[in-house]
């Protein structure tokens, strides 16, 4: 449910931004059809994670499926056995998710240097605090769910900052950190994306249903981004024999002090599941 309603979020985000700017176009323009590509390249970094998201979504699930199953799930007389043979091109065709992987960070780096995104007046302002405050009149886990999505944007621009400041525009060769930055992004544009969904849903008993799944699915981005920073700043400190980039950010980590009850979330996801006996997010 997690997994499948995070690419459900980002797919309806981007699909969204790229019509709504599209849709301010004369179609009966000559040039339409260039400034047509010119919209949806400027989206390559946000269709680049619908496809390695929904992918994994799918591979995950269908894994699942096949798992619940049993050997019944290996059988190709079942469904779920066609499903989990014909999922594997999904990661493959349309660019590897790999390449996407390298999209992102190539135009998340060309965006950076060319000031496309504010990096600089981003580190600047949050050089002494990773953590804004965030006012939210909601309860009080979601006030801690909007301070881990304000940590992980400070921490992406912290760790592509150090990226850059180490390797220049040589950067787009250095493969070995790029595709753990790309999943930095990914995670950051999953939890930021899901929280203003959750937000701008109308206060009742669906807005309880979803924000059950946002803090499951925060939860496991956060700890991809604690793992994928780890991997990339001990690496660039060894590089330059010192500590002091993993030590910045763990002492922001430990001033963030967030814990996800994952067991009840999951435990209470699964009731809901069993109500609808369907996907319910939709």
């Amino acid at each position: 449910v997690a997994k499948a309603w995070e690419s459900d979020s980002i797919v309806y985000m981007t699909s969204g931004s790229i019509d709504s700017i599209a849709n301010t176009l004369d179609k009966q323009e000559d040039d339409y059809y260039v400034k047509i590509q010119k919209i949806i390249e400027d989206h390559a970094i946000e269709s680049s994670i619908c496809k390695i998201l929904g992918s994994d979504a799918l591979a995950y699930n269908v894994d699942e499926g096949v798992q619940i199953l049993g050997g019944a799930g290996f059988i190709e007389e079942y469904s779920m056995a066609g499903m989990y043979r014909d999922e594997r091109i999904n990661r493959i065709f349309e660019g590897t998710n790999e390449i996407n992987r390298t999209i992102i960070s190539s135009y998340t780096l060309k965006k950076a240097i060319m000031e496309e995104v504010p990096l600089r007046d981003l580190i600047l302002e949050r050089e002494s605090n990773w953590i804004p405050e965030v006012n939210i009149s909601d309860s009080q886990s979601i006030e801690k769910a909007a301070r881990v999505v304000e940590f992980t944007r400070s921490s992406v621009a912290f760790i592509l900052n150090e990226l850059i400041l180490y390797y220049g525009q040589d950067l787009k060769n250095e493969q070995w950190v790029l595709e753990p930055f790309a999943d930095l992004v990914i995670s950051l544009s999953v939890m930021d994306t899901c929280f203003k969904r959750y937000n701008q849903l109308a206060i009742g008993k669906h807005k309880d249903e979803v924000k059950e799944v946002l803090l499951l699915s925060l939860a496991d981005q956060l700890d991809v981004v604690k793992d994928r920073s780890t991997d990339i700043l001990n690496y660039l400190d060894s590089l330059t024999g010192g500590i002091e980039r993993l030590e910045v950010f763990d002492l922001w980590f430990s001033k963030l002090n967030y814990s996800s009850n994952r067991i009840h979330l999951k435990k209470s996801i699964a009731r809901t599941l069993l109500k609808y006996k369907k996907y319910y997010l939709d």
